[in-house]
């Protein structure tokens, strides 16, 4: 097997975590990985537990009684501007050169040490703005190194200030110049510290860390995750659906039976109950409908399309030869013979003249001979006549006469004894 890890594991199995695999040591700093967690060491003039921060000399507030505090642009000095009344290094002398103020024409006044600075507003210049000036930049009103422009027929000026200042004179320091935010995050001014708003798929105080959008696992129902940018897409178990695999699937819908079958949802899988012929679990096989036989009494199966014709053995009947036939229906024996049941068989009592399994033999009547005293048999139809000897009489010569005898062949070729009797004189 092979493991495919998550973003930050690596490893045979993913069981290492680089926690240093995002590199979130900022400015040159240098990551240490202790395992789930990660040690920054900082680059000279930077500090914070990712090295965010830039060294600031007026994080302390060296500045007293409300001075502001300005840092060097070498980041290891600072200037303290007092408010009016106090003045040194760090505004702990109360002595205020601005009060009154100095500057004429509405110049600004800043203490500076024991005396002030005037600024001047624009066409005027001097130590306390006293003289009109020609140039209206030569005062220097542009500070931090802006560029001052005269403008307004040289009456007034405009400063471009240097990147991560702003104002009228470039007063204004912009903290998000020093400590930007990674990843396109936008950057909030708060004064001496930053706010960074992070897109989506990043977090971290500089937005800095990348997001991982299958932690924890969005996917519902044991659905698998897998990221996709700074979103996820989900592969879900068999029988659910949905962005997050919340959505339990009608497993039916379509109807996954064929041959007309009728499916029948179970969990998340189904069953199919197919029709007579078919078979599988989608009903998609022809059945053989003659395994098993259902063909009873040893009778023969054949199919026919998804059914099935039995040929019964001699003695039964019925769809499935389920039957024991009645062998005397139809009338087996012929000529009038009367036919009786003998098993899966039958026996013939054939009528007199008859003969044979099912009677279809004529029989001679004349076998054995029924006439007595030696008399001639002679069959006639299905019974016989007898020709007697001199001296007897009778249907079968059985009785002593003097009769004489006289024959006629009849149209029928069927002889008719006709006896005269003669009395004796």
């Amino acid at each position: 097997y092979q493991c495919f890890c998550q973003y930050g594991y690596s490893g045979n199995n993913c069981d290492v975590f680089d926690s240093c695999i995002a590199n979130p040591c900022f400015n040159g700093g240098r990551c240490d990985n202790n395992g789930n967690s990660f040690t920054c060491v900082c680059t000279p003039g930077f500090t914070g537990f990712t090295c965010e921060t830039k060294v600031d000399p007026c994080s302390s507030s060296p500045c007293q009684n409300g001075g502001f505090c300005q840092s060097s642009s070498t980041g290891n000095g600072f200037t303290c501007y007092c408010v009016n009344g106090f003045t040194g290094d760090t505004c702990l002398t109360s002595v205020n050169p601005c009060l009154p103020n100095p500057c004429q024409n509405n110049g600004f006044c800043q203490p500076s040490g024991t005396s002030f600075l005037c600024t001047c507003q624009a066409g005027f210049s001097g130590t306390t703005c006293q003289t009109i000036a020609s140039d209206p930049c030569s005062s220097g009103q542009c500070l931090n190194n802006g560029i001052c422009v005269v403008t307004n027929n040289g009456l007034s000026y405009q400063c471009f200030c240097q990147f991560g200042y702003s104002g009228n004179n470039c007063e204004d320091f912009d903290s998000c110049y020093v400590t930007p935010c990674y990843n396109n995050g936008v950057c909030s001014n708060n004064g001496n510290s930053i706010t960074c708003t992070c897109p989506p798929g990043f977090t971290g105080s500089r937005c800095e860390f990348r997001v991982n959008p299958c932690l924890p696992n969005p996917c519902q129902n044991n659905g698998f995750c897998q990221p996709s940018g700074t979103s996820f897409l989900c592969t879900c178990q068999a029988g659910f659906s949905g962005t997050t695999c919340q959505t339990i699937v009608d497993l039916c819908s379509p109807n996954p039976c064929q041959n007309s079958g009728f499916c029948q949802p179970s969990g998340t899988s189904f069953s199919c109950t197919c029709q007579g012929g078919y078979t599988g679990s989608t009903c998609q096989t022809i059945a053989n409908p003659c395994l098993p036989n259902p063909c009873q009494n040893n009778g023969f199966c054949q199919p026919s399309g998804t059914s099935f014709l039995c040929t019964c053995q001699a003695g039964y009947t019925g769809t499935t030869c389920q039957t024991i036939a009645n062998p005397c229906l139809p009338n087996p024996c012929q000529n009038n013979g009367f036919c009786q049941p003998s098993g899966t068989s039958f026996l013939c009592t054939c009528q007199a003249g008859y003969t044979g399994t099912t009677c279809q033999t004529i029989a001679n009547p004349c076998l054995p001979n029924p006439c007595q005293n030696s008399g001639l048999c002679q069959p006639s139809g299905t019974s016989f006549l007898c020709t007697c000897q001199g001296g007897y009489t009778g249907t079968t010569c059985q009785t002593i006469g003097n009769n004489n005898f006289t024959f006629y062949k009849t149209s029928y070729s069927l002889y008719t004894i006709i006896c005269l009797f003669y009395a004796e004189q």
